[in-house]
């Protein structure tokens, strides 16, 4: 179901560069998921492949180089495991924090690392012009995002939240 709905939100995010006119007003919908399965996800071995698998397909989606964001969603999901294991992570606060740290690290890992391989990038004003509104915009979605992963990953327990908050 996870790699359903990483498809589906590849598609959206692939779509929304038809649609919006500023590409870097775009989030990136799977670094939430990720950071999401590296807090979640009891297996760190299926964790790990799933974020294996979701970074594959963004780097098809992408038609970037092979490997560059497969990369970074195991890099990111190996840092949020470190980081959930030793840090309290309830709440859509830390989910935005730790969303916009983590997408402002690993989007300027990406800039650096076309830079290096394809040697084109127009710029450090470019950098921070890319960089920081992505990291704002994956921020403001990563509530959103966390909640359908919880959704997915938890069935019983949101349907038993929403029966309560219904009840109310």
């Amino acid at each position: 179901m996870t790699i359903i709905a990483g498809i589906i939100l590849l598609e959206i995010q692939s779509l929304m560069f038809l649609v919006v006119p500023f590409h870097e007003l775009r989030p990136e919908f799977i670094i939430p998921m990720v950071l999401f399965l590296g807090l979640h996800e009891s297996s760190t071995t299926r964790g790990a492949i799933l974020s294996f698998v979701l970074g594959y397909l963004w780097d098809m989606f992408a038609g970037s180089p092979m490997g560059l964001y497969t990369f970074i969603s195991v890099s990111v999901f190996v840092i949020s495991r470190l980081v959930g294991i030793r840090i309290f992570h309830r709440g859509a606060i830390f989910h935005v924090l730790l969303t916009f740290g983590v997408t402002l690290v690993s989007s300027g890992v990406i800039v650096m690392l076309r830079f290096i391989f394809a040697q084109h990038v127009e710029g450090a004003g470019t950098l921070t012009a890319i960089v920081l509104p992505r990291a704002v915009i994956t921020a403001a979605v990563a509530p959103f995002l966390f909640r359908m992963m919880n959704r997915i990953f938890h069935p019983r327990m949101a349907r038993r939240r929403e029966g309560a908050l219904g009840g109310q």
